[in-house]
């Protein structure tokens, strides 16, 4: 009789395992973030801080790799280069594709399995300086992927 009722737990068991995997892979596996704030400082200088690699590892979410990174040189002739980072977790690289003088910056990333992702820092206002971030991109293929995006607040 135990065997009867063990077999139906492992049953049920399976079944809400395979209810999870399932759920997970149809949920959607993009996310999109964004943030915004003012800084007390002109739009040039915040610009100088944003166009310039090599000032990313003192205030970006990635400064925590900042031991790990370097700033090469861009060997097609671009202004800054691209930012490499190696991580037991994965390595990653940050590249500006776009500039507009003290407007904008639009980046591109890859980090571990991710496909590449995308960025964009605006710039508004003049002292002080509104700054809105975005960032997105699609989460890699595999059913857990798809409960991550709760963690991006994802829209």
């Amino acid at each position: 009789m135990w065997r009867v009722y063990f077999a139906r737990l492992l049953l049920l068991v399976a079944a809400l395992v395979g209810v999870v995997l399932l759920i997970g892979t149809l949920l959607p596996h993009t996310f999109r973030v964004e943030q915004s704030m003012a800084i007390a400082a002109p739009r040039a200088q915040v610009y100088a801080q944003i166009a310039d690699l090599r000032q990313w590892l003192k205030w970006s979410p990635w400064s925590h790799v900042a031991d790990k990174a370097e700033v090469r040189p861009d060997p097609g002739g671009g202004t800054s280069g691209a930012l490499h980072w190696r991580d037991p977790r994965g390595d990653g690289k940050l590249w500006l594709v776009s500039v507009d003088p003290e407007q904008a910056v639009e980046y591109r990333m890859t980090l571990a399995r991710f496909q590449k992702v995308q960025g964009r820092i605006e710039l508004s206002g003049e002292g002080p300086t509104q700054v809105r971030w975005t960032f997105e991109g699609r989460f890699p293929a595999g059913p857990f992927y798809g409960y991550f995006r709760i963690f991006f607040h994802a829209e």
